[in-house]
């Protein structure tokens, strides 16, 4: 009897402390870039946080204080440089001081494969850049799920992802959402050299964000959305420039029912070396629209094989409303449906309709297009749509400008 109760005691306390532990929450405070777990040294760096979140809330000098959901703040500015992989067991949120202030370098390629990695629990970051050293094959930020479900959220504000040899960001499972958003110089063997979204996974609303300079030996240099994604998706004042793919140099969006809607857009600059220079669509032609472009502009891409600027498997299952579509132009942008308010123009080009890419310095460092005093892209969209991608309202002047900048 002793021993029945000494047992079943014994599992009703562990039952508790397991509940304990995931149910954590409070702040926890990272106040030093070294990155060293040396036991009680006065300070608490963000290996010795990640091991008090994944357990019970104390770890060395590492303390959880509060009572608002679980996260890691980290208050020193500089550079954190890291040999393991950031792997949150339980829902967590980890915010830097400012994406130019708080870097998280990767030294190491862990089993993961990942810097940062949500598998099965979800995890936002705020205020960062994500990096990794040279002669490294990392994925900058993955989500996964070892279940099959749904999967992890993983959250993306005012962070740069930047360098990563195995792509930026690969969400295999989950929802990926965020807002000032820059991803830049990554490169994958495969699809999805900035953004790789990946069936389950699904991509939900990007606001404000940057893809720029993005590689893939494969499909989507900037974008890739598997063609048996599920989830709706939309991406708001976007700049998506500089990238290069076999198909897709800018975006490939694969779709078996569900969008892509593009609003105040720069797809710009771009390059494939088979299809879709700019963008690529891919669908199983039987119905519905597998993306919508809106209030943007599509200019200035190229592509080895068909398909400048638009590139679609199917005729009719892509969508322009108010946008602009500049030069180089070919047969295949005949397959987009040219609703209500859009233009082609065969002599507009990225040089002489639109500013240089260029960080504007506010308020995340965003590269954008500006358009010149004499751009068709001045005043011909809509304008029941957001602020622009500096949150100032639009209009500035008789009408609203397509893209992600309203020109003052």
């Amino acid at each position: 009897m002793r021993m029945t109760i000494s047992w079943t005691m014994g599992l009703a306390m562990l039952v508790t402390v397991s509940r304990s532990a995931f149910a954590l929450t409070g702040t926890i405070t990272v106040n030093t870039t070294s990155n060293a777990d040396n036991g009680f040294d006065g300070r608490c760096s963000l290996v010795e946080a990640m091991r008090a979140a994944n357990g019970t809330g104390s770890y060395h000098e590492c303390h959880v204080s509060g009572t608002s959901a679980l996260n890691i703040r980290i208050t020193s500015s500089g550079t954190i440089s890291s040999s393991l992989d950031i792997q949150p067991t339980k829902p967590l949120i980890i915010t830097g001081t400012g994406l130019t202030s708080t870097t998280i370098t990767f030294t190491a390629t862990p089993d993961s494969g990942c810097g940062v990695i949500a598998f099965d629990y979800s995890i936002t970051l705020n205020n960062m850049t994500l990096q990794q050293n040279n002669g490294l094959g990392l994925t900058g930020v993955c989500a996964r799920s070892s279940t099959g479900e749904l999967g992890p959220a993983v959250v993306l504000n005012g962070v740069r992802i930047q360098s990563f040899q195995n792509g930026g960001v690969a969400i295999a499972a989950g929802t990926l959402d965020g807002t000032n958003l820059i991803v830049q110089n990554n490169h994958t063997f495969g699809s999805g050299g900035g953004i790789g979204v990946f069936s389950p996974g699904v991509l939900g609303q990007l606001n404000n964000v940057s893809l720029i300079g993005n590689f893939a030996d494969g499909s989507g240099g900037g974008l890739y959305r598997d063609p048996i994604s599920v989830g709706n998706s939309n991406i708001t004042n976007g700049t998506i420039s500089g990238n290069q793919a076999g198909l897709g140099g800018g975006i490939f969006m694969g779709t078996d029912g569900d969008y892509l809607q593009l609003h105040w857009s720069v797809i710009g600059s771009n390059h494939a070396f088979s299809s879709g220079g700019g963008i690529y669509v891919a669908s199983n032609c039987s119905s519905g629209s597998a993306l919508t472009i809106y209030d943007s502009v599509v200019e200035g891409n190229s592509a080895d094989g068909g398909g400048q600027s638009f590139y679609a498997d199917c005729p009719g299952f892509a969508n322009s409303i108010y946008t602009l579509w500049g030069s180089p132009l070919d047969g295949f942008i005949n397959d987009i449906n040219m609703d209500a308010g859009s233009k082609v123009l065969s002599q507009a080009t990225i040089q002489n309709d639109f500013s240089p890419l260029s960080n504007t310095g506010a308020p995340y460092f965003l590269p954008v297009y500006v358009p010149t005093s004499t751009s068709d892209a001045r005043n011909m969209a809509q304008c029941p749509g957001p602020v622009d991608v500096r949150g100032v309202a639009r209009p500035q002047g008789p009408g609203c400008d397509v893209g992600a900048w309203e020109v003052l």
